[in-house]
């Protein structure tokens, strides 16, 4: 008697979490926009800087990454510039160029 009323309590179980989880996602596909997200809109500005050898490589790369809306950055040494993605709705180019400035590279934006 205890072994058929424990199946059937473990029959209802997996039932219940199967229809939970199918419930689950039907019910975000049914409603549009609640699990989407928002692309965020990003802008990305090349800077000419001089940077000469792989510590400023490296300085630069450890600080303008934690600058406030700074999504990517490539940093090449050959061709001495910095390329930064960023949200504009956190900062600007002013901002960035500001940043450079701080940590010893005057840059200016490469058209």
């Amino acid at each position: 008697m205890k072994k058929t009323i424990f199946t059937a309590l473990l029959v209802l179980v997996a039932a219940a979490s199967s229809e939970a989880v199918s419930f689950a996602a039907s019910s975000s596909a049914d409603v549009p926009g609640i699990f989407d997200k928002k692309k965020k809109e990003t802008k990305t500005v090349t800077l000419s800087a001089n940077i000469h050898c792989k510590n400023c490589k490296a300085k630069v790369e450890n600080n303008i990454a934690f600058e406030k809306g700074v999504t990517a950055l490539e940093v090449s040494v050959e061709n001495k510039t910095v390329k930064i993605t960023y949200d504009p709705s956190k900062t600007d180019v002013a901002s960035l160029l500001a940043a450079m400035k701080k940590l010893g590279y005057p840059a200016t934006v490469v058209e």
